[in-house]
């Protein structure tokens, strides 16, 4: 199946996060995909409200492409976050619950061939990442890539995850 966009657009694909403390995932949905289909649960739009499953159209800025790494034993399906300007379309999950200060080490795999990825990994407080470490490439294969930070929480705080594609002007043709 081939997607034909026009400008605004970055690709940028997601396959597979883990957000550990003490060797315990802390993402509910760590590979957007569920018995070999498209699964977006835990996973929300930077525009408010979870994450539509579509794996055709782009809302607000994010969809579900079949994209995976090659000899990937993880699945087939990768979230593609585009970027634009003034905004960047972007997905984020969190953990809460979590109380203390803690080492953080937050695993994925991502795929910036075509431009910039942005991901972000901090706590949340009052609906803001607060002081997040981070990691941006771009023009990178699948890659796997490792994020290390200490975090200290207090309730109501949670431990956030945002991907974001940045800013660009260009055009993809026939990603599939």
């Amino acid at each position: 199946m081939y997607y034909q966009h026009i400008k605004h657009i970055l690709s940028l694909l997601f396959f597979f996060l883990t957000l550990n403390v003490s060797s315990q995932n802390l993402i509910p949905n760590t590979g957007f995909e569920q018995n070999g289909q498209p699964y977006c649960a835990d996973w929300y739009s930077v525009c408010g409200g979870l994450i539509d499953c579509d794996t055709i159209h782009a809302a607000c800025g994010s969809n579900i492409i079949l994209n995976n790494p090659p000899d990937s034993l993880l699945g087939n399906w990768s979230l593609h976050v585009r970027g634009s300007f003034p905004t960047s379309g972007g997905a984020y999950s969190y953990a809460s619950g979590i109380n203390g200060t803690y080492v953080y080490q937050l695993k994925f795999l991502m795929n910036t061939e075509v431009f910039i990825g942005e991901i972000y990994m901090g706590a949340v407080k009052n609906r803001h990442l607060i002081e997040p470490n981070f990691l941006t490439d771009y023009g990178q294969p699948w890659t796997e890539y490792t994020l290390l930070d200490t975090i200290t929480t207090t309730a109501p705080d949670s431990i956030g995850v945002l991907l974001t594609a940045g800013i660009g002007d260009f055009c993809i043709c026939d990603v599939y």
